[in-house]
């Protein structure tokens, strides 16, 4: 009898989180063997499986640590996370990573209009969240501003860029219709107030004739970070429109009917693996881009 060999491009996963994702109950049993790593040995976790869940995080809390941090994953879900420092160093390290490939640099002073349990606020700064050893901030050294999210808070908005003129602002969804619809009423865009706005929807990718209606109405150039808040997924924009490229901390997949589907690598509280989002990509490529990135990059 023959026996198969495994295909080498399966991706494997680290060690370390393959013991976290089998103590963690939505993914009982683990694969067992030596096929325990392979990525492809693991199922596909879709948000209907979280809800499902007998527990508040979504079955994805291992259980045998005690959570250092616990925040709601999204307004109106009632699955939260549950994180340690490790977890939230990881994605400090995303975050930083995003901003640098943004062209964000030391001294930069960074506006942020989002809720504070926002991916693009908790790990911003170490001032924003217990037991982060350092932010996106504190890795490049920027100054960070941050606002509350509320919609009714952005005339204050408007006050702080009038005054502190950061080079880049990042907005949630609800923050960037509030600011828009704002700045209509007084006639005025944020020209000479910031450099560049960077939209980040959740699992809401704008396509290339809504970022130009966004810079219209925003009165400033506008580019977009990709985000899906149900698995701390942020990758930013290719400088040449070329679509997105991943973290190193990720490992993506087309999923089903294109779905992106992803893994990550530096969550060991309450494992990630295979979780499909809504959003929809046309392809993920390896290899080097034109813009000088080599990795993977996700196309929509």
């Amino acid at each position: 009898m023959s026996t198969s060999t495994p295909r080498p491009d399966v991706p494997t996963l680290p060690r370390r989180l393959a013991e976290a994702a089998a103590c963690a109950p939505i993914y009982r049993p683990p694969p067992e063997g030596r096929k325990a790593r392979r990525l492809d040995a693991w199922p596909l976790v879709e948000m209907s499986a979280l809800l499902a869940a007998a527990d508040p995080f979504g079955g994805r809390w291992r259980g045998d640590v005690a959570p250092q941090l616990v925040v709601q994953v999204g307004e109106g879900l009632p699955i939260y996370w549950g994180l340690r420092d490790g977890d939230l160093q990881a994605m400090a390290d995303v975050l930083a990573y995003c901003w640098r490939q943004l062209g964000i640099r030391r001294g930069d002073v960074v506006a942020i209009y989002d809720y504070g349990t926002s991916a693009l606020v908790m790990f911003a700064s170490r001032a924003y969240t217990p037991h982060l050893r350092a932010g996106a901030a504190e890795r490049l050294g920027c100054t960070p501003i941050c606002g509350d999210g509320l919609p009714e808070m952005a005339p204050r908005t408007v006050h702080l860029l009038t005054y502190l003129r950061p080079r880049y602002l990042f907005l949630g969804e609800e923050g960037a219709e509030a600011l828009a619809q704002h700045l209509q009423q007084r006639g005025s865009g944020l020209a000479g107030l910031v450099e560049r706005a960077v939209l980040a929807f959740d699992e809401r990718p704008l396509a290339a004739d809504e970022l130009v209606r966004w810079e219209e109405r925003l009165g400033v150039a506008v580019s977009q970070l990709l985000r899906a808040d149900m698995c701390l997924f942020l990758a930013p924009p290719c400088p040449h429109g070329l679509g997105f490229h991943v973290p190193p901390l990720y490992l993506v997949e087309k999923g089903p009917a294109g779905h992106l589907t992803v893994t990550h690598l530096g969550i060991l509280s309450c494992p990630v693996i295979r979780h499909v989002t809504d959003v929809v990509v046309s392809g993920i490529e390896e290899g080097s881009c034109p813009c000088g990135y080599s990795g993977t990059n996700v196309r929509l």
